[in-house]
């Protein structure tokens, strides 16, 4: 068996307006021609069955962000279609912090329709994300002492870093030489006439 690979953003034009509708979450044309009841689809650990399932789980995981997906290799082999690409995601609650994760689509088809093949099964593996950087701190440099200009969010800018001050010694006794043991912590020196260790006799009365 031969792959025929299409090229760069070369997928079919139904896949652009699938990805299209997950982008938008408005699940029209494509969800309804290429998904039925039947469709299965496994994202990361997760399995979902039937088109209504998968698009519940396409607006609970993307509702929060704004998405755009594109595609820049594809490839088909029989019935599986392989597509390699990048997600541009942000929440839309911080819309200037930006990510771009890759993802890999396989897609299980039912050609028996060429004008609109049906998707049997949808495998999907996404990231690791990677931030993406601003025209204010660019990768490969440190970023500026300087904040940013006003309303200026990025990621990279952070606060300069406090060391904590260093630890002042303990109180040493008078006549203790310097970094001898202060002498509240030190051991009691036995009372013993020789100078030793050992307990004293006890003298029986």
């Amino acid at each position: 068996m031969t792959a025929s690979i299409t090229g760069h953003g070369g997928a079919p034009a139904w896949i652009n307006d699938f990805l299209h509708e997950i982008d938008t979450l408005e699940f029209a044309t494509a969800f309804a021609t290429h998904l039925d009841q039947d469709t299965e689809m496994t994202f990361g650990t997760a399995r979902v069955h039937g088109v209504e399932a998968i698009k519940d789980f396409f607006v609970k995981i993307d509702a929060p962000l704004v998405t755009t997906h594109e595609v820049i290799e594809s490839w088909t082999v029989g019935d599986v279609l392989i597509l390699r690409g990048e997600a541009t995601v942000a929440k839309k609650t911080e819309p200037d912090t930006v990510v771009r994760a890759p993802f890999t689509h396989i897609f299980h088809l039912d050609r028996s329709d060429e004008a609109a093949p049906r998707i049997r099964s949808l495998h999907i593996t996404a990231g690791p994300s990677t931030p993406t950087p601003c025209s204010e701190h660019p990768v490969g440099r440190r970023p500026a002492p300087a904040r940013g200009p006003p309303g200026h969010r990025c990621r990279r800018t952070r606060p300069p870093a406090t060391r904590a001050p260093p630890r002042r010694p303990g109180p040493v006794a008078r006549g203790t030489r310097a970094g001898a043991t202060p002498l509240h912590t030190a051991r009691p020196r036995s009372l013993h006439p020789l100078g030793c260790r050992m307990r004293a006799p006890t003298v029986r009365r």
